[in-house]
Order: structure tokens, then sequence, then C-alpha cells
């Protein structure tokens, strides 16, 4: 039966997308990083077929000659074709197949500006560059403007226009831009001519102020310029302003010694290694030398304490045994001054009062109290009469 009053309703699990977890989930084939888009490697030019199909810059500057660029030409081309195909002026042939270039040479100056003016040289269905020598700009020349203000293209096209045509003839100028996207960068790119009789390489500079920034302009065989400080005559890479970081030095984890005890640590014993002779003999050598003081402050001290002073006699000392010294206060010292003749009598005397008072320190007599001698002799006579009585007590 089914309770009305239940306001729970299931759960629709198939309404909540399931969202995959980044571990399984992998970028599609297409994927583009982010700076894979947005870099100089994701950019298309704009222009038009006037572009020239080669912008290389020839090895050589000798004005009789012309170049053929062959890096882009099929090698289909069969060579002779390429020979047949050249004008009735040219004169000679250089050919530098490590740079895919022939120079072309010609008897004239006037030649080989006609040969240049043409373009291309037709081989078959096949066309080839033609270059002019290295300083001399073709008729139609492709120039590059890098750091150009970031703005609409309808805005910022007429500055750069008026700009250039002080110098030369602009046949296109176009922005460089993302691919697949209408988003323009800060480089420009323009097919420029020179007027009638100028050299259009000594009409050109390799910088232009436009909205009061700086931009550098490049063309075959311009001085470089660097992007960084936007100053000519090095590169980016060679810039003295461009802050270069010192390489990390490269920090090892200290090795920690082993100092764990183990059983085969506690056994083992190194193997003694020999010295050279010459280190032997240099050891036992040093080893001399420093027994050689220590043997010697032996001998210094040995005799030190075997030399005892002049004025310290052990017969010194047995003299004055016999004469000590008395307190003239004490009440146990003798009146009277003994003779020499009486020192061994008194020697006994003090020897049998020791043994009768039981290791006692004896009463000694001195002659500098008449008082303490009289007492002392009532003392003895009273002792000998006591024992005179004892001892008569005892035999009755």
């Amino acid at each position: 039966m089914e309770d009305n009053n239940s306001t729970s309703a299931p759960m629709d699990t198939e309404s909540v997308p399931t969202i995959p977890s980044s571990s399984t989930t992998s970028p599609p084939t297409d994927f583009q990083d982010i700076f894979q888009t947005f870099s100089w490697n994701n950019v298309q030019s704009n222009l038009s077929d006037t572009r020239p199909r080669s912008s290389r810059i020839p090895p050589d500057s000798d004005p009789l000659s012309a170049f053929l660029d062959l890096q882009k030409v099929p090698r289909s081309i069969d060579g002779r074709a390429i020979a047949g195909a050249l004008p009735e002026e040219a004169v000679g042939i250089k050919f530098r197949a490590d740079i895919k270039f022939i120079q072309v040479f010609f008897d004239t100056e006037e030649d080989a500006d006609t040969f240049i003016a043409q373009g291309e040289l037709e081989v078959d269905t096949n066309t080839i560059p033609i270059l002019p020598p290295k300083g001399k700009l073709s008729e139609k020349t492709l120039i590059r403007l890098m750091n150009v203000p970031v703005r609409a293209a309808a805005t910022i096209r007429p500055i750069l226009v008026k700009a250039l045509e002080q110098r030369c003839i602009v046949e296109e100028i176009q922005p460089i831009t993302i691919k697949d996207t209408k988003l323009v960068t800060s480089r420009w790119e323009a097919v420029v001519s020179a007027p009638s009789g100028y050299n259009l390489a000594k009409l050109l500079t390799p910088t232009l102020k436009i909205m009061k920034q700086t931009v550098l302009v490049s063309w075959p065989g311009s001085p470089p310029n660097c992007i960084h400080c936007l100053e000519t005559g090095h590169l980016r890479k060679d810039c003295p302003k461009r802050a270069t970081t010192a390489p990390l030095p490269r920090t090892t984890a200290p090795i920690q010694p082993n100092n764990k005890k183990t059983y085969a640590k506690a056994v083992a014993q190194p193997t003694p290694v020999p010295l050279p002779p010459s280190t032997q003999t240099d050891s036992t050598e040093t080893a001399q030398q420093t027994s050689t003081p220590t043997q010697e402050a032996q001998q210094e001290d040995q005799s030190t304490l075997t030399n005892q002073p002049e004025d310290i006699q052990m017969s010194d000392y047995e003299d004055n045994s016999q004469k000590p010294l008395y307190d003239k206060g004490s009440p146990f010292l003798v009146e009277g001054t003994p003779d020499t003749e009486d020192t061994d009598t008194n020697a006994n005397t003090k020897s049998q009062a020791g043994t009768s008072h039981l290791g006692k320190r004896p009463y000694e007599s001195s002659p500098q109290s008449s008082q303490s001698q009289s007492r002392l002799s009532s003392m003895r006579s009273l002792f000998s009469k006591s024992n005179t009585q004892d001892n008569t007590n005892i035999s009755q």
C-alpha cells in the first residue's frame, strides 16, 4: 500500500552528471597547452600573394651577381634544367650545397639587376626565388616591425603607413595574429619597395617612433636589434642589460658515515700497511728526536731529587731533637738546667714515664721553673712511699 503522506521522492540518478576523476581523464588529441596557443610558434601572417617567397640573406655581396635560393625547391628538379633556364648574359656560377644557394655572375651590374627584377626563375613547372646579393634589396622587400603598440588593426595601420611612407613605398601592411583568431600581436609585416633610382637598404632605418613607443624594423641584411633594450647592434641573447641568472651549484647530500656497531666491525682488524723504507727511516729519526728531550728531562728531575740543599743535613735534625723547645708558662716544667752528662739519664726517665702512662706523652722537665720542679719531686716521693707500703702489706 502506498503511503500518500510521504514527502520523499526517489532520486533521479541519471539527471546528475558524473564528474570523471582526474586520474582517469586524459586531454584530447587536439589539446594545446596555454602557452602553446599563446606563443610565437602559433602565429600567422596575413599578407596576400605580394609577400616575397624568400627573405634569406645570401652569403656574398658581389654586385655583379644574383642568388638562386634552393632551400624549398623540390629535389625532383633536374639540375640540367636549371642550367638551361639561366639567361644568356650569365657568365659563371658558384654553388653552396651546404646552405642551398647558387650564385650566378654577370659581366655588368645592369644585367644582374635585370635578372634580380625578374623575381623567380621558371624551371619546368617549378619556380626558384631570385635574391639580390648581400647588402642590396630586391625591388619588393619584406620588412618586419616589432614592439608595435597593441591596438585595433584599423587604428594602428594608418599610423604605421604614414611613418613608413617617409622612406619607402608601402605595398601592403598586415599584423601578425594568433592562429585562427583575430587577436593582433605586437608584430607587423609590410611589403615595401624603393622609389625609382633609390637603394631601399639606404632608405630604411632600424627604429621608428610610433605613439611615443620605439618600434624595431628589420629587413634582409639589416643590423641586429634587441627586443629587450630596444637598441640596435646586438641581439636579445647578447644584451648587456639582460639580467642573467647564475646557475645554481649542484649540491649533493653529504654521505652519512655508517657508525652502526656490528659484530663484523668489532672483530675485524685492519691490515697493517707497510711504510716505504724512506718513511720508516724518517719516522724512526723523529721518534729518537722526540724521546731525547724526555730522557734529558728525566735525568734533570732525578738529579734535582738527589741533590739536597747543603744547609739541610740529617745531623742537624738529630742535634735539634735533643734540644726541644718548651713553653715557659707550662706548670709541668722543672727548674734547673740539665747538664750534658745527664742526657742519657733524662732519656731513660722519659722512656720509663712514657711506659708507666700507657703511651701518653711523658712529662718533660725544664730548668726554667723551680716551683714546677718541687711539685714534681713531692709527687714522686709520695708515689714511692705508697708503693713501699703496698709491698709491705703484700709481704705480711
